[in-house]
């Protein structure tokens, strides 16, 4: 079931579930309510698996059992910036998801950021600020069709639609 982010919405859903005989559930990210951690928790206590997915730890996390399966988000954004710089860019974006709560969007923001501005980089943050990735990736469009950066990477592909649709009409 999706949450559009919402970590209330996962809990809603959760309590939903709660009454099922499940195998399993597997859950996307790490952030959660306090209630949901509880439900979660329960769950496993009662011989459920639980499954994170899509996030890397910061560190151990002791005594959940839960099952984990992602990576290092801020990892991977510093990988993003690097292949760009590597490519001989030094005028940069990031076009970062406008939805508060997706964390993991942020986090690759972050490293992409960090790694660019090591390199000596210009880099620009851009997110939308209604949380409408369109906004965003038109933004984008714009600041390479004029020049300002000369390498962008999405976090998400809402945002690279509309850069690439953009790019095949010719116009920001």
């Amino acid at each position: 079931m999706a949450t559009g982010y919402s970590m209330e919405r996962e809990e809603a859903q959760l309590r939903a579930l709660a009454g099922w005989a499940l195998g399993a559930l597997v859950v996307t990210g790490r952030h959660h309510t306090a209630g949901a951690m509880s439900l979660l928790r329960e769950a496993h206590a009662a011989g459920t698996a639980v499954v994170e997915i899509w996030d890397h730890p910061d560190g151990a996390v002791e005594g959940d059992g839960f099952a984990r399966i992602g990576f290092d988000h801020h990892a991977i954004g510093r990988s993003m910036a690097r292949h760009l710089l590597d490519q001989g860019h030094r005028a940069l974006a990031y076009v970062d998801s406008g939805v508060a709560e997706d964390f993991r969007a942020h986090v690759r923001g972050e490293g992409f950021v960090a790694e660019a501005e090591a390199a000596g980089a210009e880099v620009l943050l851009i997110r939308a600020a209604t949380g409408d990735a369109f906004d965003a990736g038109r933004e984008a469009l714009t600041q390479v069709t004029r020049g300002h950066v000369t390498a962008a990477a999405f976090a998400n592909d809402t945002a690279l639609r509309v850069c690439q649709g953009g790019a095949r009409r010719g116009a920001a």
